[in-house]
């Protein structure tokens, strides 16, 4: 893993948003188990943690500009003969 992703790891670990400029940011969301009670909030609650990333103005300028084709298909290997066949 790169430093870079070391230290996205660590910051969002932390509960911070990582924000890199007109890029976009990145953030933890969590998906837990409700409960009535905010005494009985706790850690064990949460069952998935996720990545989001949230593109910022400079990549949405991008996007929008983009010009999108069909990629060409794949070429398909025909099968060789296994010799004696």
């Amino acid at each position: 893993m790169t430093i870079l992703g070391k230290e996205l790891a660590a910051l969002l670990a932390k509960g911070h948003s990582v924000h890199l400029g007109e890029l976009g940011y990145f953030h933890v969301t969590l998906k837990s188990k409700g409960v009535l009670e905010e005494k009985d909030v706790s850690p064990s609650l949460i069952e998935e943690a996720k990545v989001r990333f949230v593109a910022g103005s400079v990549l949405e300028k991008e996007i929008k500009n983009a010009k999108f084709e069909k990629a060409a298909e794949p070429k398909k290997e025909t099968p060789k003969p296994k010799p004696g066949a």
